[in-house]
């Protein structure tokens, strides 16, 4: 698969996380209450790379060592914690167009 098709399908499920939380959660209410939930995301994700910063680094360990069970367990590891870190980083980009579309519901409400 191309980046290009990667994109176009992250970008689709971005949107859907969108339509999901604002379905559920509605519009942010303020600009400090769009970037409570920003930061949120952000913080999820950057747990989950750090988790995969420290398989990775007791990975290499394993792989010098020769623990062939160990290093197996910890690249499936890896990869968990890369497919989470990936959700909230889509959950990151969703909260960034739910704050663009709060604004402008928030806009239009204030000009009727």
């Amino acid at each position: 698969m191309n980046k290009n098709a990667l994109k176009e399908i992250i970008s689709n499920l971005v949107n859907k996380e969108k339509t999901s939380a604002i379905k559920n959660h509605g519009y942010a209410h303020s600009d400090h209450e769009a970037l409570a939930l920003l930061q949120e995301e952000i913080w999820e994700a950057e747990t989950g790379m750090q988790r995969v910063r420290i398989y990775e680094h007791s990975l290499k360990k394993q792989v010098y060592t020769n623990n062939d069970d160990l290093a197996l367990e910890h690249i499936c590891e890896i990869k968990n914690n890369a497919i989470k870190a990936t959700c909230e980083l889509i959950q990151v980009a969703a909260m960034c167009d739910k704050f663009i579309e709060s604004r402008e519901v928030r806009e239009y409400d204030e000009s009727e």
